[in-house]
């Protein structure tokens, strides 16, 4: 015979297991500590996750029904407090403070004490019409309480709360403290807690816990505490950034001003070159996104998960953490690989927030740029030159004329040719050091700007001579027989 309800309740709370204490508290958003998870009913468990990431099962182990240990946890989307949430056949453990994981790349925001007090609250009961942690709480119970700590007065009820303070227009843009409100009417609300998470009482029957902010339903967030971000936020199609491989642009109001970019191919990748402490990637998470592949100045690689399976928005993807003051270089690359839920292998760049400034990035790590205006190119036939925020250094040459070329000449070991791609380009001609000639079909369907169109790849270290020629062919599908320099990047000097 089927339990009924509150027996039924009640066997599962007796049996799914409890997180009574955890070894570390604290870690980088990049992940990689191992922890040892202590409670009860351990050695049922079947999955663990930390915040809104699954632990692989390659990750954990159960030592016995009081201990779990945990050798890797999972990187997380940006700084911020989660819970370590151990589920077995009857379900997930319940939220408590004793659960609580901080993930941490050293920000300050004025809304963390709004947080630090929120998660005081984790394990307290549900009640509709709640707002004392002796009772209970309902959604906006709980906010309107820990707001009133300091001296900040709510109405209890969540459409009425979504009229005070100031819009935040992006998901980008949220900072802990901030409110974040869902469905149409208003129904529900949480206090961000940052890293792509709220603390919220969600319903009957449940407890005030950190789930994910974006979730379905998510339509407006509001700012009670006044912020002025750090951060310098630039689009991805900033002509400072350079793009290898192909990619491709899409317009859409729910991108960050309107439109992103995402790549699907060997050889994909872009490089963020910047002057500051922390750089932010932006960019949408997606069934059909995989893994890319990020360094900071050449480093150990990071892999970033963009699968979600809900598609999302505007979402902090991955943070450098603060830096040495200085110059570093970012570089996200394409993969092929995926998270096995996924259906394809997309990335994406939405935008990157700076504390600093962007500089110009090479299409190579460790290269210098030369805009195609240096003096010691040498040109032939008829070239013209555009002015355009499009292209590096503002303005690029272009030819479709019977005896254009452009020789380069330089020391070091490698050189990547700056072009354009599109509808109106066609071949060139293109030899090493007076070697055997190759064609690079300059053809896209659509504009490509600030591409490295062809490499030397990795030469001898010396003196080598480079020359690109236009042969008037083109590709089946283009409409004229352009060719285009923007910039070199070498590994090494001009000569």
């Amino acid at each position: 015979m089927a339990l009924g309800w509150p027996i039924y309740r009640q066997v599962k709370s007796l049996n799914s297991p409890r997180v009574t204490q955890l070894s570390v508290r604290t870690g980088a958003p990049s992940g990689g500590n191992s922890l040892t998870v202590t409670g009860s009913a351990l050695g049922t468990v079947t999955s663990i996750r930390v915040g809104s990431s699954n632990v692989q099962s390659s990750n954990w182990k159960a030592t016995s029904s009081t201990s779990l240990a945990i050798s890797s946890v999972p990187p997380s989307y940006g700084s911020g407090p989660v819970e370590v949430i151990a589920t077995n056949y009857w379900g997930d453990s319940p939220a408590s403070t004793n659960d609580l994981y901080w993930y941490s790349d050293g920000s300050r925001y004025p809304g963390d004490k709004i947080v630090q007090a929120a998660v005081k609250y984790l394990g307290v009961p549900y009640l509709w019409g709640g707002a004392s942690p002796t009772y209970g709480f309902d959604c906006s119970g709980l906010v309107m309480y820990v707001y009133s700590k300091f001296g900040i007065y709510l109405p209890h009820y969540a459409a009425y709360q979504a009229t005070y303070g100031t819009a935040v227009t992006s998901q980008a843009d949220l900072v802990p403290g901030d409110l974040v409100f869902f469905y149409t009417p208003i129904e529900h609300v949480g206090i961000y807690v940052g890293g792509g998470m709220m603390i919220n009482a969600p319903k009957s029957g449940d407890l005030v816990t950190i789930t994910n902010a974006f979730r379905t339903g998510y339509v407006t967030a509001r700012r009670l505490i006044p912020y002025s971000s750090p951060y310098s936020h630039y689009e991805q199609t900033d002509s400072r950034l350079t793009y290898n491989g192909t990619w491709t642009t899409v317009s859409t109001s729910l991108a960050s001003n309107a439109s992103f970019a995402y790549a699907n191919s060997p050889g994909s990748s872009v490089i963020v070159k910047f002057t500051g402490t922390s750089l932010n990637w932006i960019a949408k998470k997606s069934p059909v996104y995989g893994i890319a592949k990020v360094t900071v100045d050449g480093g150990t690689p990071t892999y970033v998960d963009l699968y979600s399976a809900a598609i999302q928005w505007q979402q902090k993807v991955w943070t450098t953490g603060l830096l040495p003051s200085g110059t570093h270089i970012v570089k996200i690359e394409w993969t092929g690989t995926k998270n096995a839920a996924a259906t394809d292998t997309n990335i994406g760049l939405d935008a990157v927030e700076v504390i600093g400034s962007l500089t110009q990035a090479p299409s190579i790590v460790g290269a210098n740029r030369y805009e195609q205006s240096d003096s010691r190119l040498a040109y032939a036939g008829t070239w013209t030159v555009w002015n355009t925020g499009y292209v590096s250094g503002g303005s690029c040459k272009y030819s479709n004329l019977t005896g254009a070329s452009v020789t380069v000449n330089f020391t070091g070991t490698c050189l990547s040719w700056i072009g354009i791609k599109g509808p109106l380009y066609g071949k060139a001609s293109v030899s090493v050091d007076g070697g055997t000639a190759q064609l690079v079909d300059l053809y896209s369907p659509s504009s490509v700007f600030r591409t490295s169109v062809w490499n030397t790849g990795t030469l001898a270290s010396g003196t080598h001579t480079v020359k690109i020629i236009w042969t008037g062919t083109k590709n089946p599908s283009a409409t004229n027989t352009y060719i285009g320099v923007d910039a070199f990047d070498v590994v090494g000097t001009l000569n």
